[in-house]
Order: C-alpha cells, then structure tokens, then sequence
C-alpha cells in the first residue's frame, strides 16, 4: 500500500496513476473527499492527526506527506515560524516514541503548525517492521529546515534521503512553484530528478541535449500568441488573497463587473464576463 497523508483533492494520486499505481490517501476536507471519489481514488476521510497508526503498519512500502502549508506560507501570517522550534521539538519527540503533541500543540500560536510533524508519527509506527521502502514529503520553502531534521532521522534508520529545493517550472509546469521536497529509500540511493526546463532555453552541448525553455501558461492553455503579453488571471489582490478594495477617487457611481479584472464608469455595459477555463492544481482541465 501507498499512504498519502493529507491527501487533497488528488495531486500525487494522479502521478501515481500515471506510473501505475495507486495510493490510499488520509484527507479530512470534505470536497477534496469528493474530487478524489469522482476520479476513482481511494480515501479515507479523517483527521491525519487523530488517525490511528495500526491499520497501516505492516502494509506500507511507500508513504507520501504534503501537510497544509497555511501556517507556513507567504500568502498568509506564517505564525508556523515562530512555531518551528516547538514543531521541531514534537518530530524529536515522535522520532523517539514519545507523543507530547498535545502538549506542543497547546503552545503553538497556529495549530496547523503542528501538522508538519504528523508524518513522524507514521513513520516511527512503520519503522518498527521496517516499512516503507520510500518517502516522499512535499510543502513550501521555509519547512526544509523541519525536512533537514526528518532527513538526520531516516538515514538513522537506514534510508537513504535527498532534500532540497525544486521549482516545478524546471520540469515543464506553468508555473514557478519552488517547494521544498525531501526523498527518501531504503531500496535505492535518493537523488533529485534532472530538471527538463530552464527560464532561457538552453542549447545542445558535448554533455548532451540542452533545456527546453519554460512552458508558458498561455502554451499550456493553447492560447497561443506565447510571444506577446497576455492578460493574468488572478483571484484577487486583497492583503489575504481576496478582492482588492475599490481604489479612492472612483467617479460616483462606478461599479465592479462581475468576473472581471477591470472596473467599468457610471453608464458603461459591464456585459458578462468570459469565464476562464478552469483546472484543479495537479490535474489536466479534463480532470473530474
């Protein structure tokens, strides 16, 4: 069994099914439940933290973690910061079969700091009979210092692991979302993948062909018109990600089209915007 802790709506599932593989994914949200059922993954809807480790122990060869990144990104207050001692202090704890997370937890300043540390807590249960074969844990730049410390771990425990930072842009997705990854295999000697893109394109050499140049949104879109500015798509611009406030000196009456970038003057058409076409991070537009 493949083990998917905080599953989403189905990311490294649809990886996994690319290779031929299927995971068994831990995921609580009620609509990634959903996504997931509509594309025919395996789910388990619960709690990760609460989850007891048992039902997986000895049936594990591989386990996947990518925790909620809420506290932790720049997109919000990044209380998970000033929370990384205490998370660093509950992996140590896990890693040695001593559960303090309720006692951790209570002085976090976000509880979804603590989040980050649950995958020890498998992954301490799983080691007792020598499970998985490989690990591979996904979240956003600022936890590789929390990867850096599982990484001291499981090479304890006989693992081979690689950490570091990768930007996806570097293997041909639209968009330039660096991540900090942590791989790890008792079976194999861990490595990061060679990246297939470059923000220039590169050219062939005597070392081997050359990297492709990143792939634009509008290239995966099929907008075409690749060399010229397109429009962005965006969800808004408001400090927490919402809409933007209307800015001051809007001529009186001036209203905000419905689904649209712009604002439109007393007595314009506001018409009906065209909506964009719409895909679920991690999966193709087809996607259920």
């Amino acid at each position: 069994m493949i083990l998917d802790l905080f599953a989403g709506p189905g990311g490294w599932s649809s990886a996994l099914h690319v290779l031929g593989a299927r995971d068994v994914g831990l995921e609580w949200d009620q609509w990634a439940c959903k996504t997931r059922a509509a594309a025919g993954q395996l789910t388990i809807r619960t709690d990760v933290a609460m989850y007891p480790t048992w039902p997986v122990v000895g049936r594990t060869r591989g386990v996947i973690a990518s925790p909620p990144c809420q506290a932790w990104s720049m997109a919000g207050k990044r209380l998970g910061l000033l929370d990384q001692p205490l998370v660093h202090a509950a992996v140590e704890d896990l890693a040695a079969g001593r559960d303090t997370r309720e006692r951790i937890l209570a002085a976090c300043r976000d509880e979804r700091s603590l989040l980050a540390a649950e995958p020890m807590r498998y992954l301490y249960a799983l080691n007792t009979v020598g499970e998985p074969d490989w690990v591979v844990m996904e979240e956003v730049p600022d936890v590789l210092p929390l990867w850096k410390q599982y990484a001291v771990v499981l090479r304890r425990w006989g693992f081979s692991v690689w950490c570091g930072i990768l930007n996806a842009a570097d293997f041909g997705v639209p968009q330039t979302r660096r991540r900090a990854i942590l791989l790890a295999s008792r079976v194999r000697t861990a490595q990061p993948p060679t990246p297939t893109h470059a923000q220039l394109a590169e050219p062939d050499s005597l070392f081997g062909p050359g990297r492709a140049r990143w792939v634009s949104m509008a290239e995966a879109l099929g907008w075409g018109a690749t060399d010229r500015p397109v429009p962005t798509v965006c969800a808004g611009g408001g400090p927490g990600g919402g809409p933007e406030p209307l800015p001051l000196g809007l001529p009186q009456g001036a209203v905000r089209c419905p689904g649209a970038g712009y604002l439109d003057a007393p007595g314009g058409p506001c018409g009906p915007a065209v909506p964009p076409r719409r895909t679920r991070m991690g999966g193709a537009a087809r996607y259920p």
